[in-house]
C-alpha cells in the first residue's frame, strides 16, 4: 500500500495526511507499509520504533504498531503501546480497541467490553474494520464464557457492518449460537425493545436515552436509564432499555436484575411475564437457579481385596472395564483407579431375559476403588450422586459394605436438567445388544419427565414442580421452568415428555398461534415458532417456519412445516422447498429405520426434480453405518463415487466421513483391519465400554449408556455433561 499527502491518516482521525501532525512521517510510513505488504514485520517494527523515538506524538506510527503487535500475539507490548496511544489521543477509536485488543487476549472480558464500547462511542457513524475485527473476537470470547445475549449483540454489529470483509467470522458466531443444542431457543434472539407509553412525562427523557443507545452511546445511555428507572419503578420501556444496557456491557448481574423486574411487571401478559423469568435463570452465569448440587462420597477402607470381592458379588454393581480405567488417569504419573464400578437402581437381568426400558437399570454413581498410596490410606470414592438417590446409594453401600465411614461432600452444581436425565447401565452381554434404540427410547420415556418433574431445585424454592403443582405463589416460576424446558432443544421434539411435564407442574399448554403470511410470522419470538400452527400458512408462510426452523436447528418446529409441505403434494410448486422439508425430516429422525424410509421416499422426488442428491446420498451413507446395513452402505459408496468423481466438493466430505468411520487413514489410503460399517454403530464387533467422550463417533448409537452426540471432557459419571 503507497501513502501519500491525500491518503487518509492511519491513526484513525478521519484527517488525510495533509492536514494532520503525521505529514512530517510521510516517507518513514510509506517504507514501513511497503515492508509490511512484502512480509518484512520484524524490520517494520524496527523502523516504526526508531520513528516513534523521533517523533513520539506520531500517532500513525502507534496505530500501526498496534496492529503489527497483535499480529505477532505480543500482547502486553499491544497494552503498553495502547497506553501510550491513548494519553496522546484520549479520545481515538483506534487507541481505545488496541487496549480492548489487548485485554481480550489476556482474558479480561469485562475490561475489554469497556474499552470496546468506548471505542464505538467515539466512532460515531463510521466505525473503522479493526473495532469490528475486535468486536467479532470478543463476541467468540463472549460466547465461551457463556455470556449468549452479549456475543449476539457484538457478533451482529460486525456482521451488519456494511462493507466490512472480515463479517464472516461474526456469521459463523451467529450460526454456532443459532444452531448450538447448548443455547435455549429463549437466548437465540435479543430481547426487543419495548415501546414507551404515548403520552407521558418522561418521554422526552427516554427518547433521549434511546438515542444514545442507537449511536452506540452505551455509558451515557445506561446511565439516563438507570436514572428513569430510580423515578418511574416498574414501567416496561424503561426496564428493557437497561437491559440492553447491560446485555452490551456483558453485565450479567443486571440483566438478570432488568429480566426479573420484567417477569414482575403487572403491564406486561402472563405469558411475557413468565418468559422473562425463565431468560432470567438462564442468564445467570452459573445458572444457580436451576442447577442441582451433586454429592461425592469417600471413605479409607481397610480391608481392601475384601471390599471389592462384596462388590463384584453384589447385584447391585456392575464392573467398569479396566481400559476404561485408564483413561481416568489424566496425568502420567498419576495413579489410576484399582478397580471401578457401576452402582445400579436395579439389578442386572438374567442373561436370558428380555431387556426392556423397565428392566434396564439405571448406573446412579460411580464407585472407583484406590489402593494404598504413599500419602494416603486405600479408599474409595462414589462420583457425583444426584441428591435424590443419596438415600438409594447410602443404604446400598451399608448393605454391601457395612463396616466403611463414609464422608460426604458437595462435589459441583450441575443444570437439573442435565442431572435429571436417566442414565443407563452398560453391559457387554449379547442380549443387552438387540434393538437398542428402542430400549433405550423406552428407558428415557419411562424415567425422564418424571425425573424432572420431581427434581428440587433453588427456582421452586428448593421445591419440585410436582410439590409446588398446587401452590399459587409459585404459578409463575412453575411456567417459567416449563417455558425453558419446552425451549430445550432436548426436550423440544418429545411431546410427550413435555406434554407429562406439564400434566405433573400443573401448567397449561400454550394455544397454538393463527397466522398465514410470512410477514406475520416475522414477528413471532423464536420460542414461539413450535406454536405456530403450519396448516393455516400460506405456501410463502410455510418456506418461511421452514427455513427459520433451519437457521435455529429447532427440530420440533422442522418436522411440523416439513410434513406440512409433504402433506400439501403438487399445492407446493418450489422443488428446493420440497427437498429441503424431505431432508429436514431425514436428518431429525430418532431412528435409522425412520431415516431410511424417508431417504427412500426421497430418491424418487429428487429424480423427478431433478434435484442435486450428493447430500442426501451423504446423509444416507451416515444411516446405513447407523443401521448396521453393510450391503446398503457398500450400495451408497459405489454410488457416489462413480456418479459424482468428478466433484471435489462430495469427494472431500465422503473422504473425511470415512476417516472418522476408521475405515481410510488420513492420507486416504485403506486402513488395514478397518472396521466394519456395523461395529462402528456399536453392532456387532463393538468391543464395548463405559462411554467416554472418545469412544463413539457422532452416528453411532454406541453401547447401552452413550449418549447420541459426542462431547469432550471427563469420564461421564451420572450428571455429569
Amino acid at each position: 500500500m503507497t501513502l501519500d499527502l491525500y491518503s487518509l491518516c492511519p491513526s484513525g482521525n478521519g484527517k488525510k495526511i495533509k492536514f494532520c501532525k503525521c505529514q512530517d512521517s510521510l516517507a518513514e510510513l510509506d517504507r514501513v507499509m511497503t515492508m509490511l505488504g512484502g512480509g518484512q514485520v520484524v524490520p517494520a517494527l524496527d523502523r516504526l520504533n526508531r520513528m516513534l523515538s523521533e517523533h513520539p506524538d506520531a500517532a500513525c506510527a502507534l496505530a500501526i504498531k498496534g496492529r503489527v503487535l497483535l499480529d505477532l500475539r505480543e500482547y502486553d507490548l499491544l497494552a503498553e503501546n495502547a497506553e501510550r496511544f491513548i494519553r496522546l489521543q484520549p479520545n481515538n477509536p483506534l487507541a481505545l480497541t488496541q487496549r480492548a485488543a489487548a485485554q481480550v487476549f489476556r482474558g479480561q472480558i469485562p475490561e475489554a467490553t469497556e474499552s470496546l464500547l468506548q471505542a464505538l462511542a467515539e466512532s460515531g457513524m463510521k466505525v473503522d474494520s479493526f473495532v469490528l475485527e475486535i468486536a467479532s473476537v470478543l463476541a467468540y470470547m463472549l460466547s465461551q464464557r457463556g455470556e449468549f445475549l452479549p456475543a449476539r449483540a457484538f457478533a451482529t454489529l460486525a456482521l451488519s457492518a456494511e462493507g466490512f470483509e472480515g463479517a464472516s467470522s461474526a456469521a459463523g458466531i451467529l450460526q454456532e449460537l443459532n444452531t448450538s443444542p447448548a443455547v435455549n431457543h429463549l437466548l437465540k434472539a435479543l430481547p426487543a425493545s419495548r415501546p414507551r407509553p404515548e403520552r407521558t412525562e418522561w418521554a422526552e427523557r427516554f427518547d433521549e436515552a434511546l438515542g444514545l443507545l442507537r449511536s452506540h452511546r452505551i455509558s451515557l445511555a445506561n446511565t439516563k436509564f438507570a436514572s428513569l428507572a430510580r423515578s418511574y419503578a416498574n414501567e416496561p420501556a424503561i426496564l428493557s432499555g437497561l437491559l440492553t444496557c447491560a446485555i452490551w456491557r456483558a453485565d450479567s448481574a443486571t440483566q438478570v436484575d432488568c429480566l426479573k423486574k420484567l417477569s414482575r411487571c403487572e403491564k406486561l401478559d402472563r405469558v411475557e411475564r413468565s418468559k422473562f423469568l425463565a431468560m432470567a435463570w438462564l442468564t445467570e452465569p452459573q445458572l444457580k437457579e436451576m442447577s442441582v448440587d451433586m454429592m461425592s462420597m469417600t471413605a479409607d477402607i481397610e480391608h481392601l481385596i475384601e471390599a471389592e470381592v462384596a462388590l463384584q458379588a453384589s447385584p447391585y454393581f456392575s464392573a467398569v472395564p479396566n481400559n476404561t480405567l485408564r483413561q481416568l488417569v489424566s496425568k502420567e504419573d498419576e495413579v489410576p483407579p484399582r478397580s471401578g464400578f457401576q452402582l445400579l437402581d436395579q439389578a442386572m437381568p438374567e442373561n436370558d431375559a428380555a431387556l426392556t426400558g423397565e428392566n434396564l437399570p439405571e448406573t446412579i454413581a460411580l464407585v472407583l476403588v484406590f489402593g494404598k498410596q504413599t500419602d494416603r490410606a486405600a479408599r474409595i470414592e462414589i462420583k457425583s450422586i444426584l441428591p435424590m438417590f443419596l438415600d438409594v446409594v447410602r443404604r446400598t453401600l451399608a448393605e454391601t459394605l457395612a463396616h466403611a465411614r463414609w464422608e460426604e461432600t458437595v462435589a459441583y452444581p450441575v443444570p437439573f436438567v442435565m442431572a435429571s436425565d436417566p442414565r443407563p447401565a452398560w453391559s457387554d452381554r449379547p442380549a443387552f445388544r438387540t434393538d437398542l434404540g428402542a430400549v433405550l427410547a423406552d428407558f428415557r420415556k419411562s424415567r425422564y419427565s418424571h425425573r424432572i418433574a420431581m427434581q428440587p431445585i433453588p427456582a421452586l424454592h428448593n421445591r419440585s414442580l410436582k410439590d409446588a403443582a398446587a401452590d399459587p405463589s409459585l404459578a409463575l416460576e412453575r411456567e417459567a421452568l416449563v417455558r425453558v424446558l419446552e425451549n430445550t432443544d432436548s426436550l423440544a421434539t418429545d411431546t410427550e415428555v413435555i406434554n407429562e411435564i406439564r400434566t405433573l407442574a400443573g401448567v397449561e399448554p400454550l394455544p397454538s398461534i393463527h397466522i398465514k403470511t410470512a410477514e406475520e410470522l416475522e414477528n413471532v419470538e423464536n420460542s414461539d415458532l413450535a406454536r405456530v400452527d403450519c396448516v393455516s400458512l400460506d405456501n410463502e408462510g410455510l418456506g418461511f417456519l421452514l427455513r427459520r426452523g433451519q437457521l435455529l436447528q429447532m427440530d420440533s418446529v422442522l418436522r411440523q412445516a416439513s410434513l406440512e409441505v409433504l402433506n400439501r403434494g403438487d399445492q407446493v410448486t418450489d422443488g428446493e422447498l420440497r427437498g429441503s422439508a424431505y431432508m429436514a425430516l431425514v436428518e431429525s429422525s430418532e431412528s435409522p429405520v425412520d431415516a431410511l424410509r424417508w431417504i427412500g421416499e426421497a430418491k424418487p422426488y429428487f429424480e423427478k426434480a431433478g434435484l442435486d442428491m450428493a447430500n442426501l446420498l451423504l446423509v444416507e451413507l451416515s444411516t446405513r453405518a447407523r443401521a448396521n446395513d453393510i450391503e446398503g452402505f457398500q450400495g451408497v459408496i459405489r454410488k457416489l463415487t462413480t456418479d459424482y468423481r468428478n466433484r471435489e466438493d462430495v469427494m472431500a466430505v465422503l473422504q473425511q466421513m470415512l476417516v472418522s468411520m476408521g475405515l481410510l487413514n488420513p492420507d486416504g489410503s485403506p486402513r488395514r483391519q478397518a472396521a466394519r460399517p456395523s461395529a462402528i454403530a456399536g453392532g456387532e464387533g463393538d468391543t464395548g465400554g463405559i462411554w467416554t467422550p472418545d469412544s463413539a463417533s457422532p452416528a453411532s448409537p454406541g453401547p447401552i449408556g452413550a449418549p447420541t452426540s459426542p462431547a469432550a471432557g471427563k469420564l461421564w459419571i451420572p450428571g455429569m455433561d
